[in-house]
């Protein structure tokens, strides 16, 4: 009886293949688990044709079911992990998606690149950065993805939503090693301004300036002005201003600046 059990089963499995050629996937499906219902071995083959008709006729949520039981059934197959999350992703649920891919990572259930980058992205639009950032640091010390300056700047930009400083400047500093030195040196410096640390601003400025390779010089001596003017030193800061009004682009706020100097400089006099 067993038998016949199976060859009626196959029977469903080869009617469900000529329904999924023919696109006709409520037919499709209704074969395939009826085949399953009858069927007493779990088939890994018949249960990704499964889902792919569920995917294909936009079922999500039945889709997400399916994935499900197959990643309790067959917890090492990776793919299943990353189908699901991607399913969320199409069905527009990018937390779930997140969970799902936070889990695979620390279950060592994510074996491509693309899948902890999307990890990383996903907390970094969902409100984790800071989880991301973890990821990030954590994918690169173990050779998950690789230390590249494109993911040293995704590090750098978590860290920086995640309003941890120190962090962003260490991941930008790896940037550096990559090019683009003047650039790099002087966000860390603006990064430094937005926490009012205007020795660090001074230090990065100058790193940057002596770099070069400015798509700006002028803005890199107006932040050097503006530092100086924290730090109550207005004659450098007037030097730095003057240096910064040479340039086209912030000749006008050169001049704004140096006239607030001036009167800070009168007034404290």
């Amino acid at each position: 009886a067993a038998k016949q059990q199976d060859s009626s089963a196959a029977d469903y499995i080869s009617l469900a293949n000529v329904y999924a050629q023919l696109k006709d996937y409520d037919k499709g499906i209704a074969a395939i688990e009826k085949a399953l219902a009858m069927s007493s071995q779990a088939n890994e083959s018949h249960y990704q044709l499964l889902v792919a008709m569920q995917y294909q006729s936009k079922r999500y949520e039945a889709a997400t079911d399916t994935l499900k039981t197959m990643i309790e059934r067959w917890p090492g197959k990776t793919q299943y992990w990353s189908q699901l999350a991607n399913i969320y992703l199409q069905a527009g649920n990018n937390e779930k998606a997140h969970s799902v891919l936070k889990l695979a990572y620390y279950k060592n259930r994510l074996d491509k690149a693309s899948d902890v980058l999307n990890l990383a992205r996903l907390g970094m639009t969902t409100g984790v950065p800071d989880q991301a950032a973890r990821v990030l640091a954590d994918a690169m010390e173990k050779n998950r993805i690789e230390s590249s300056e494109q993911n040293w700047r995704l590090l750098a930009q978590a860290w920086r939503q995640a309003n941890e400083v120190p962090q962003a400047i260490a991941a930008l500093d790896h940037v550096a090693e990559f090019g683009s030195e003047g650039e790099i040196r002087m966000r860390q410096a603006e990064l430094y301004m937005n926490q009012n640390s205007w020795r660090q601003v001074l230090a990065y400025v100058n790193k940057a300036i002596a770099a070069g390779d400015l798509d700006s010089p002028g803005k890199a001596y107006l932040l050097k002005g503006m530092a100086y003017t924290r730090l109550n030193d207005y004659d450098q800061s007037l030097a730095a201003l003057q240096q910064a009004g040479q340039y086209q682009d912030m000749a006008g706020q050169a001049q704004q600046w140096s006239q607030y100097v001036e009167k800070k400089k009168a007034l404290d006099s």
